[in-house]
């Protein structure tokens, strides 16, 4: 019986990746290795440390199909291009598991050509398709390593590298040339512009000689540098000395040798197929015998390429510097690998400075352009072509210009755009503001959307003129904000735009706000009877009415208004008579309005900086520690299936860590570290823990014998800081606050020495009154403590001074005996809510007086009179509400839920109440106007003529929220827009 012989052969590779020595958590010294081999397997090389620098073996890592190329990151981003042209992401690649687990495809660029290779940094994705065009991945963050969007670079590669600072080096695929990209940085991971590398066969990389290596039957030589390089026709052409003797040569001759050399390079290069990374590969096959040219066809159809061109901040490549800096007889590259190069941009290596021989052709050309203006027949043509252009001109001097002379101010960058039509997904897009000064001296803009729907391009456009406001959006993974027009706002349905950075946006935001308003015509500073309002995510928004609708003798419409951000941060913000702002921050901290407008994302544009402050906000964030009883071992950790989770928010429907709980917002930073809070509602032992016999329950501090869960709140803090036209009331922390509105319609004509009345509660509940606010003085003097038996949690002040509030318990209070000699009244007159109801906010205006319950009821006061009697009974108006405002003669704005449009439901919805008069107080009907998102309104200040309601159209007719007389508790399928709270 014949012995059989086992042949073993070694993986052949044609490519290889190593990185991994910045992963999280990972010891000092260790590497990831990834290998791909000929036949389009993926390796992964075990024990690679700095004392086994060779690893100890192999291990397949199992791939959905074969791999053309892969690349990974210093931390732990690992990805490969498949044959076929798509892009896979491994997953779960860690220090337990560095290998990772898994793969995740990656949508490739809507391209006809397949991706060939990928280039992978600490934060940025490069790829490069078979025709040559590049591709930069955006927004790839720790959370979101996948990113969101491809965008297009103008300009062709055969390849590229990413070193660990991100910093990217390339070939170019027409000359072969070398460049770098500068202006990379945090704020700018695409870079500006593309620097060329200028180095000659023998020239020295800092003390150390730079060797090529050609490509010879004898085998290539590897370099082991701070660039690893290869090098193609290596022979100098005739007359070429190879060091720098040409500096001596004449200007002239000088830019005819190297322009002939160009042409002749040129034309050699077109007769030829192009070289990239896909013939690379194709070339190693065929060594080994794989290659089958029908199976795998990778040559793309010819393509005229265009050499690099200066576009934009985002997509940008050599400028007329660069392109100066070209050599004749620089080197053809054909691979470059910057895996462990840095570059300090601060101090350059002699080597990577400004090419000699590009500074001299340009001083060349410079020499002879200024020749030529100087030579006799130059100075003869310009004569004449002046004399021409006065003959042509002679006898139409009296005739008016034939077209205006406008004056057009372009913005542009690269965003994201929220494709609203399936597939839903967001799309790179290059956004175009286009501002024009008319003969009217008033500017028109003009906001463009150009996007591809394929190989098609199309575009979306928006009238600023028509935008009612652009307001930033809360999202976790994106810097987004949204375009409402009156169109958008009744459909719900805004534009939304993301940015690739948090400064990006802000800066998008303020060229946005001071373009639509230069477009409106509007001054800085917001009018004295301005609406104000703050989304859940604590911006401040003003909205003036227009000067002409405040003749009339209705409000403009809802969803008309123009609402405009002012800088800071604010949880509510109330405004009153004589243009006295008040507002409170999440941390309770009374701010008043200085009358400027500026700071946050508009400072260093508009406003005063003598009215402009440093606003700081505090925020506690809470999470819960639940545990269940085990007779076993008491209290631990693993609870029954149904129980709620062991770590979670207050309702237990949400899991939540000390490591997955986030700040709010990005402008939100920790202040603080994870402490148990005690001072919890019931009580605790302690050790912080609250005890009850089920989850939910009622909690109490102290346990007993039936008491199987316990659960403890840890608290953490959180701050933000800002600046905006608001100064701080030092020491007086506030729930509430109410403002007087003027008692009448001539408020421009108020001494600004007359007292207005302002009401506040604190945050232990005590009832205090403002002394000494007035228009000239309006953070006032002092506070007044107005004595009560029970905390109080909301009050309000009407047109005639009338006080309402609301006890903590949700009940209605009246304040009587108020008079000009008691400006702070007798004693408190109890007005019970409706029964099982509690309320939770009061707003008064002149004969109205309107509370909301803590189910989201809107309840009105019947039976007052004009003398500040407490009313008769309570009467339902809407469920669904947020918040109410009153304004002086009684027009009710309010903050609605579940309000639907023609294409989404949102929540947190500005709402207007139509219909108010004195025949129905209580309204007809409601009219929205911008949402969702918003939390708080007050237009106490907006003083216009009382309407009259002339006909009452009929509830079918009607967009009524839903009627509390239905007894129909349904709610349709919500998809919320803009912002949600």
């Amino acid at each position: 019986m014949g012995t059989r012989m086992l042949v073993v052969l070694k993986p052949l590779f044609c490519d290889i990746a190593v990185g991994g020595w910045q992963m999280w958590d990972n010891d000092s010294g260790t590497l990831s290795v990834w290998a791909v081999t000929v036949d389009g397997k993926i390796k992964f090389r075990l024990g690679v440390t700095r004392d086994t620098p060779e690893g100890i073996g192999w291990q397949t890592v199992e791939t959905p199909s074969q791999v053309l190329q892969l690349s990974c990151s210093p931390s732990s981003l690992v990805w490969a291009v498949l044959w076929e042209g798509k892009l896979l992401m491994r997953l779960q690649v860690n220090r337990s598991c560095p290998q990772g687990h898994g793969w995740f495809e990656v949508s490739p660029p809507e391209h006809e050509f397949g991706v060939v290779q990928v280039a992978v940094g600490t934060r940025v994705i490069w790829t490069v398709t078979s025709d040559g065009k590049v591709w930069f991945r955006t927004s790839v963050t720790p959370s979101c390593p996948a990113g969101v969007g491809w965008v297009e670079m103008p300009v062709h590669l055969i390849m590229l590298s990413v070193a660990p600072d991100d910093q990217v080096w390339a070939i170019e695929r027409r000359r072969r040339s070398l460049y770098i990209r500068e202006g990379i940085d945090s704020s700018e991971l695409g870079g500006r512009s593309w620097k060329l590398v200028a180095l000659t066969p023998d020239r020295k990389v800092d003390g150390q000689k730079m060797v090529g290596a050609q490509e010879q039957d004898g085998g290539t030589e590897n370099v082991e540098e701070q660039l690893t390089c290869m090098r193609v026709n290596d022979k100098p052409r005739d007359g070429e000395s190879g060091g720098h003797d040409s500096e001596s040569e004449d200007s002239e001759k000088l830019m005819m040798a190297k322009a002939e050399g160009w042409n002749k390079m040129d034309k050699e290069l077109e007769s030829k197929d192009g070289f990239g990374a896909s013939d690379i590969m194709r070339e190693a096959c065929k060594k080994v015998g794989i290659w089958d040219a029908e199976a795998y066809n990778w040559e793309a159809t010819a393509q005229k390429e265009r050499p690099l061109d200066e576009t934009s901040s985002l997509c940008s490549s050599v400028g007329e510097e660069g392109a100066d800096s070209f050599e004749c007889d620089a080197p053809i590259w054909t691979w470059v690998s910057a895996g462990a190069c840095l570059v300090d941009w601060a101090n350059l290596p002699s080597w990577l400075a400004s090419s000699r021989d590009g500074v001299n052709m340009k001083m060349a050309r410079e020499t002879a352009r200024q020749t030529a203006s100087e030579s006799p027949w130059h100075r003869n043509i310009a004569r004449q072509l002046v004399e021409l252009a006065q003959k042509e001109r002679q006898g139409f001097e009296h005739y008016p210009q034939a077209t205006d002379q406008q004056e057009m101010w372009v913005r542009k960058g690269f965003l994201q755009w929220w494709r609203d039509w399936a597939p839903h997904k967001w799309m790179p897009v290059e956004v175009e503001l286009e501002q024009v000064l008319g003969h009217e001296g008033r500017k028109e803009a003009l906001l463009l959307i150009y996007y591809r729907m394929g190989s098609t391009p199309k575009y979306l456009h928006v009238f600023v003129s028509d935008v009612t406001i652009f307001v930033p959006i809360l999202s976790p993974t994106r810097h987004t904000f949204a375009v409402y027009t009156p169109e958008s706002t009744r459909a719900r349905w805004p534009v939304r735009l993301a940015t690739r950075t948090e400064e990006e946006l802000r800066d998008w935001l303020a060229v946005l706000t001071l373009a639509v308003c230069q477009t409106r015509g509007l001054s800085k500073q917001p009018s004295a009877s301005a609406f104000w309002s703050v989304t859940c995510c604590g911006d401040v928004f003003v909205c003036d009415p227009p000067s002409h609708q405040e003749e009339l003798q209705k409000p403009p419409p809802a969803d008309e208004l123009f609402w405009r951000q002012v800088g800071g941060h604010l949880r509510l913000v109330e405004t009153g008579a004589g243009g006295v702002v008040w507002g409170l921050g999440y941390d309770n901290t009374p701010w008043v309005y200085t009358g400027g407008y500026g700071g946050g994302f508009l400072q260093g544009l508009v406003g005063s900086l003598d009215d402009m402050g440093t606003q700081t906000d505090h925020m506690q964030v809470d999470l819960y520690e639940n545990q269940r009883w085990n007779p076993i071992t008491g209290y631990t950790a693993r609870g029954l299936l149904t129980d709620r989770y062991m770590w979670s928010d207050k309702s237990g429907l949400n899991e939540r860590n000390k490591d997955s709980v986030r700040p709010p917002s990005p402008l939100w930073c920790w202040d603080s570290n994870w402490s148990v809070d005690f001072a919890v509602p019931g009580g605790t032992d302690k050790e912080g823990w609250q005890y009850a016999s089920d989850f939910p329950a009622s909690y109490h501090g102290s346990k007993t014998i039936k008491d199987f869960v316990r659960r403890r709140r840890w608290e953490r803090y959180c701050k933000l800081v800002t600046s905006g036209p608001w100064r701080e009331v030092h020491r007086s922390p506030l729930l509430d606050i109410s403002i007087m509105p003027d008692p009448s319609h001539e408020s421009q004509h108020r001494s600004d020495s007359d007292t207005i009345a302002l009401w506040a509660i604190s945050v232990n509940g005590d009832v205090l009154y403002r002394q000494g606010v007035t228009r000239g003085n309006t953070i006032g003097e002092s506070w007044h403590h107005v004595p009560t038996d029970q905390p109080f949690m909301s009050i309000s002040v009407g047109r005639k001074g009338q006080v309402w509030a609301v006890s903590s318990n949700g009940a209605a209070f009246l304040r009587q005996g108020l008079s000009a000699n008691c400006f702070t009244g007798t004693h408190w007159e109890l007005v019970c809510a409706p029964a099982r109801q509690q309320f939770c906010q009061v707003s008064v205006g002149d004969c109205t007086v309107c509370c909301v319950d803590k189910q989201g009821n809107l309840w009105l006061r019947e039976g007052l009179e004009k003398g500040g009697t407490s009313g008769t009974g309570w009467k339902l108006i809407s469920d669904n509400i947020r918040k109410v405002s009153v304004g002086p003669v009684d027009q009710i704005w309010a903050i609605a839920d579940h309000v639907q449009g023609t294409m989404s439901l949102s929540r947190g919805t500005v709402a207007h109440r139509i219909g108010v008069g004195p025949a129905s107080p209580a309204g007809v009907r409601w009219e929205y106007g911008i949402g969702g998102g918003w939390d708080h309104i007050s237009v106490r200040g907006f003083f216009p003529r009382p309407p009259q309601v002339d006909e009452v159209q009929s509830a079918d007719n009607l967009d009524l929220l839903p009627s509390p007389d239905s007894g129909s508790n349904t709610r349709s399928t919500e998809s919320f827009s803009a912002i949600a709270c």
